[in-house]
């Protein structure tokens, strides 16, 4: 057993890492990727550092929900708009002025329509866990995604018994349109037929 994973067993939160790093061993470097769902930015670090794409496009409206108050942007975490605009206003400091990142402040399923399809070689989905939200990045997104490319994302197992995510994963590939490839704890990899 390597380090890294007797460690995940012992630390919280070092799964999750341990993870995501392995999900990110199936993408190529100098992708072209988008992620949906930044929230403050830790996995966007983690993609520039160790797959340092061509051209990323960070995808969050950064708006507040307070009819979602478990939720981290509903006041689980969040307090209001000026939060979210907070943490928004981080985001375009950090990344805003590198060459390759593109940041979109609108809801995911907008932000599809200004993309051509086959554009993505992968799509990392992070954002609203409810299962129809799910479904619709999953379906909006695919079509951009080159064939053969990942629509990769988090939670997978999120939401107690009725597990949306997991869903919404399920009937996407029963569509035909994605085969299920692999999955590392909470972190799930469909590649595109």
């Amino acid at each position: 057993m390597s380090l890294m994973k007797a460690a995940a067993r012992r630390i919280p939160g070092l799964r999750r890492l341990d993870a995501r790093g392995r999900l990110l061993g199936l993408t190529p470097s100098n992708a072209v990727c988008a992620e949906i769902g930044v929230w403050k930015g830790a996995f966007t670090e983690r993609v520039l550092r160790q797959r340092k794409p061509a051209s990323y496009h960070l995808i969050d409206p950064w708006a507040f929900q307070g009819d979602m108050p478990d939720r981290w942007y509903g006041g689980a975490i969040a307090d209001g708009q000026g939060y979210m605009d907070a943490i928004h206003d981080d985001i375009q400091q950090r990344f805003g002025t590198l060459p390759n990142v593109t940041i979109h402040r609108s809801p995911s399923v907008e932000a599809a329509a200004e993309f051509d399809d086959d554009y993505f070689d992968w799509v990392y989905i992070d954002g609203d866990h409810s299962y129809e939200a799910v479904l619709a990045d999953l379906e909006c997104y695919a079509p951009k995604v080159k064939s053969g490319g990942w629509l990769l994302g988090d939670d997978f197992l999120w939401g107690g018994d009725s597990l949306p995510v997991k869903r919404a994963v399920e009937e996407f590939v029963a569509s035909g349109r994605a085969e299920f490839a692999q999955r590392f704890d909470q972190q799930f990899a469909l590649r595109r037929l």
